[in-house]
C-alpha cells in the first residue's frame, strides 16, 4: 500500500472575525490594503513537487509514506502587499507543526495552523463497527484514514438484556486511524476500561454517549467507559460531545487546539479530579453539567468563546487567559477568569461555600446582566476591581455590592440580605454617585436609608425607614417609609404604611395599604386601590381619578376589594369632582366596620358605582354602613347598592337617579331598598 502525508493548515476562530475580501474593476477606487489571505501553498523536494489543495480554510497536501520534508523549498502566494511571518522559505522542518501570521498591508493579522499528518491508505465512506470482532477486523486492513464517518457500537435501552455478547471492550486495533473526515460516533455497547485512539490528529465532530428525543438521560442506557482519550488530536471541525457516561474517570485531550462547534460535557460521573484541555485555544460554546462532584474544570490557553454554560456545584472552573465571551452562566465553587475584560452577561451561583472565590479582576465592561450569589459567607472572595459598565441588571447578596470599587453605571439593581446564620446588617445604601438605567432598583431587604438621584425613571422597589432623593420616579414599590422626598409617579405605585407628605401624582395605578397618608396627592391617572388599617382614612386633595380607559367591569376606585379591614369606619374624599370609570366599594364581609363613604364634591362617575356584598359571601355578613355622601353627584353610567342592613338614606342619589333608565337603578337587602320610581316620587328614605 503506498502511504501518503496530510498537510493542514486551520484559520483560527478570531481571524475569522471580520473576514472580507472584495474586488473591483474599477482601476480608480483606493487600495484599502485589508486582505491577508494564503492563496497556495507548493514544497519543492527533489524532483517532486507537491502542490496544496485549498477549499475554505483547509489546505491537504499529499506525499508519499516516509517521505523527509526538511529542507523543502516553499513556494507560495500571498493577497497584494501582505506580509508573512515567519517566511515560509526560512521554514525547514516542514514534517513537524508550524504556525505562520498573514499580516495585511492595513495591519490586520490572520492566523495558520499547519500540521503534518501521516496516513495509510484510505477508506472511501463511512465505517460502522456493531461488534469487537467487526472492530478487529477492520483495524487489520492498516486503514489510516476515513473519508467518511467512524461509528462505534449501538444503542440500546436502560431495560436492555446484557449486552456482553455485542459490547465493544478494546479499540486498540484502530490506534492507527490518524483523521477522520466525518464524525466518531461512540454508541453505549462500547464497554473499553480505556477508550484511547493514539494517532487520532483530526476529525469533524467527537460524539461519545447517547441521547433520546434531545433529552440527556431519557431512557438510554448508561455508557460504561472508564478513560477517554485522544493524545495526539488537534482539531475537531465540529462539535465534541459527551453525554450519559457511566465510571468515566479521565477525559484527555491534551494536544487540542480548536473544536470549530460547541463542547459539550453533560451528565456523566466522574471520579477523577477534573476536565482538562491544556492547549485549547478556541471553542464556539461551552456546555457541561457534571452533577455535584468536586472537580477541576480548566482550559489554560482559551482566549476566546461565546456562551459558557457550567454546573458543577463544587467545580473549580479555571480560564487564566480568556479575553471575551458572550453569556457566561456558571454554577460552580470557585470561578476564575482574570484576564477577562468584556463579556455580553455573566451569571454566578452556587458560591457560598467556605474558600469559594471569584476573580474577575480584570473585567471592564459588560454590555447585559451581573447575577451574582444571593447568600454569601463572609470568607468568599469577589474581585471586580475594574469592573466600570454593567448595561444590564446586577443582582446578587447585598454583602457584595462593596466589591465594585470603580463601578460608574449600571442599568438596574437588585439586592438581598444574607439568611440565616449568614445575615447581614446593612443600614444605608447611597446610589447618588452612579448612572443608573431604567431596568429598576430592588432592595430585598430593610434598610434605614436609602439615597438616590432626583429623577430616576425605572421603577424602586424597597423596604426602608427613610429615602432621599427619588423626587420623580418611573414606578414606585415602597413599604415602612416615614420620611421621604416623592413627588411625582410616572408609572404605577404600591404604598404600604409609607407616608407620602409631598407625592402630588401617579401617572397610572395606585394601591394604598396599611397607614399611608398621602395629604399633597391631587391625581390619579388610570386606577386607584384603598386597603387602609386605620379608622378613618381621607386623601384631603385628591381631585380627579382615571384617564376613562377602564371599563364597567374594570375598577377605577375601589374599595376593601379582597381584603378584610375591619378597622376601617370612615373613609373621605374631600374635593374629589371626578372619577374617570367604575367605583366599586364593599362593605360586606371585607369592610364590616365601615359606616361613612364621603365625597361631597363628587359630580361624575363615568362608569358604574356598586356599594355592596361580593357574590362569595354569605348575606348573613351585612356591613354596618350608614351613610353614602355624594350631595353633588350628577351622572353615572348605573348605580347598584346591596346588602347594607343599616343603610336607609338614599338622598345623595336625587339628582344622578334622573340621569338614569330604571334598569340602571338597583337596590337590594337594604335597610331601605327604593325602587326608581321611588326615587323620581321624591321617597328616598323609609
Amino acid at each position: 500500500m503506498m502511504k501518503r502525508h496530510i498537510f493542514t493548515i486551520a484559520v483560527s476562530l478570531c481571524s475569522l472575525l471580520g473576514m472580507g475580501c472584495s474586488e473591483t474593476d474599477d482601476a480608480n477606487d483606493p487600495f484599502a490594503g485589508t486582505d491577508n489571505y494564503l492563496f497556495s501553498l507548493v514544497l519543492h523536494n527533489g524532483a517532486h513537487d507537491y502542490e496544496a489543495q485549498i477549499v475554505g480554510d483547509r489546505i491537504t497536501l499529499t506525499v508519499a509514506p516516509g517521505t523527509s520534508l526538511t529542507g523543502a523549498a516553499a513556494e507560495y502566494e500571498l493577497s497584494e502587499l501582505s506580509t508573512i511571518a515567519p517566511d515560509p522559505a526560512t521554514v525547514s522542518e516542514w514534517n513537524e507543526e508550524q504556525r505562520f501570521v498573514v499580516t495585511s498591508y492595513s495591519g490586520t493579522e490572520r492566523v495558520y495552523t499547519y500540521a503534518c499528518v501521516e496516513a495509510d491508505d484510505i477508506h472511501e465512506g463511512d465505517v460502522v463497527l456493531k461488534t469487537q470482532a467487526e472492530v478487529d477486523a477492520f483495524g487489520a486492513l492498516g486503514r489510516d484514514v476515513i473519508d467518511g464517518s467512524l461509528i462505534l457500537g449501538t444503542t440500546v435501552s436502560r431495560e436492555a438484556d446484557d449486552v456482553s455478547d455485542i459490547a465493544i471492550d478494546d479499540v486498540s486495533a484502530l490506534s492507527g486511524i490518524r483523521k477522520i473526515s466525518g464524525n466518531i460516533v461512540v454508541n453505549n455497547t462500547v464497554r473499553c476500561k480505556t477508550f484511547k485512539m493514539e494517532s487520532l490528529e483530526s476529525v469533524n465532530a467527537v460524539r461519545v454517549g447517547n441521547r433520546e428525543n434531545g433529552n440527556i438521560i431519557g431512557t438510554i442506557r448508561y455508557m460504561e467507559i472508564g478513560a477517554l482519550s485522544f493524545p495526539n488530536l488537534r482539531s475537531i471541525e465540529g462539535e465534541c460531545r459527551i453525554i450519559n457516561t457511566f465510571n468515566l474517570t479521565e477525559v484527555s485531550m491534551p494536544a487540542l487546539r480548536r473544536i470549530g462547534g460547541d463542547l459539550y460535557a453533560y451528565g456523566y460521573v466522574m471520579t477523577s479530579t477534573g476536565l482538562y484541555f491544556d492547549v485549547l485555544e478556541e471553542v464556539q460554546n461551552i456546555h457541561i453539567s457534571l452533577g455535584s462532584q468536586t472537580h477541576t474544570i480548566h482550559m489554560p490557553n482559551l482566549r476566546l468563546a461565546a456562551d459558557i454554560w457550567i454546573w458543577n456545584n463544587n467545580a473549580c472552573v479555571s480560564f487564566p487567559l480568556l479575553e471575551a465571551a458572550d453569556a457566561i452562566a456558571c454554577i460552580c465553587g470557585q470561578f476564575s477568569a482574570p484576564a477577562m475584560k468584556r463579556c455580553v452577561s455573566f451569571t454566578l451561583s452556587g458560591i457560598s461555600e467556605q474558600e469559594g472565590y471569584c476573580d474577575c479582576s480584570s473585567l471592564e465592561e459588560m454590555t447585559g446582566q451581573l447575577e451574582l450569589p444571593t447568600n454569601t459567607v463572609e470568607d468568599n472572595a469577589f474581585f471586580f476591581q475594574k469592573l466600570e459598565t454593567v448595561g444590564g441588571r446586577i443582582s446578587g447578596s447585598a454583602r457584595l455590592w462593596s466589591m465594585f470599587p470603580a463601578l460608574k453605571r449600571f442599568g438596574g439593581l437588585i439586592l438581598y440580605n444574607n439568611i440565616g446564620i449568614y445575615h447581614v446588617e446593612i443600614d444605608e445604601i447611597d446610589l447618588t454617585p452612579y448612572e443608573i438605567g431604567t431596568l429598576g432598583i430592588e432592595i430585598g431587604f430593610g434598610l434605614k436609608r436609602l439615597s438616590g438621584p432626583d429623577e430616576y425613571s425605572g421603577e424602586l422597589y424597597c423596604r426602608a425607614d427613610a429615602v432621599s432623593g427619588f423626587r420623580t420616579v418611573g414606578a414606585l414599590n415602597i413599604v415602612g417609609c416615614k420620611s421621604n422626598e416623592f413627588e411625582c409617579v410616572e408609572g404605577n405605585s404600591t404604598l404600604h404604611d409609607t407616608f407620602c407628605p409631598n407625592l402630588d401624582r401617579v401617572g397610572r395605578d395606585l394601591t394604598v395599604s396599611g397607614d399611608s397618608p398621602l395629604p399633597a396627592l391631587r391625581s390619579v391617572g388610570r386606577k386607584l386601590e384603598l386597603f387602609p388599617s386605620v379608622a378613618e382614612y381621607s386623601l384631603p386633595a385628591l381631585e380627579e381619578i382615571g384617564d376613562g380607559t377602564l371599563s364597567a367591569t374594570a375598577h377605577c376606585l375601589a374599595i376593601g376589594e379582597d381584603a378584610y379591614l375591619p378597622d376601617l369606619r370612615k373613609i373621605e374624599f374631600p374635593v374629589l369632582k371626578r372619577v374617570r370609570g367604575m367605583v366599586y366599594m364593599n362593605p360586606d364581609g371585607d369592610l364590616i366596620g365601615l359606616k361613612t363613604i364621603s365625597a361631597p364634591q363628587l359630580e361624575a362617575i363615568e362608569g358604574a358605582l356598586y356599594i355592596g356584598r361580593t357574590p362569595r359571601y354569605n348575606p348573613s355578613n351585612g356591613s354596618v354602613l350608614e351613610t353614602i355622601d355624594f350631595p353633588r353627584l350628577q351622572s353615572a353610567a348605573s348605580v347598584e347598592i346591596n346588602y347594607n342592613p343599616s343603610l336607609k338614606d338614599f338622598s345623595s342619589f336625587l339628582t344622578v337617579v334622573r340621569t338614569l333608565q330604571a334598569s340602571r337603578w338597583k337596590t337590594s337587602n337594604n335597610g331601605y331598598n327604593p325602587s326608581w320610581q321611588d326615587m323620581m316620587d321624591g321617597k328616598y328614605t323609609e
